[in-house]
């Protein structure tokens, strides 16, 4: 499944280029929590998120989210945002079941979200 806000795909973009491009489900202009009723119809029972500082803080909003598989590359970015999930949880999340590896240059982290409050309200 594709989650986009944007009308089009980019034509360098390889997602529609496999042999899944018949399965693809495109979702666009839609709210984060629109899809688990969507992919719940298709008997989808795992996600991966993969994208920006806006669909992140979505997914971790909405709390859709409750494993985490995270890299970090030893890059800081900027461009146009001040925080990886505007806005701001209200909230720091804990994760169990931690695992952390090096790789190469980067970092990787694995957990469990332990959600102890209820889901964020604007």
């Amino acid at each position: 499944m594709l989650l986009t806000g944007s009308d089009e795909i980019p034509q360098h973009s390889h997602v529609l280029a496999n042999n899944f491009k018949d399965r693809t489900v495109i979702m666009r202009g839609k709210d984060i929590a629109e899809v688990p009723a969507e992919l719940g119809k298709r008997n989808v029972l795992t996600v991966l998120i993969e994208g920006g500082d806006i669909i992140l803080g979505q997914a971790f909003r909405e709390k859709p989210v409750n494993e985490v598989y995270w890299y970090i590359a030893p890059r800081l970015s900027g461009v146009d945002r001040s925080s990886p999930a505007e806005p701001a949880l209200p909230i720091s999340i804990e994760l169990d079941h931690v695992t952390v590896r090096p790789m190469v240059n980067n970092v990787f982290v694995h957990g469990f979200l332990v959600w102890k409050y209820e889901p964020y309200q604007a």
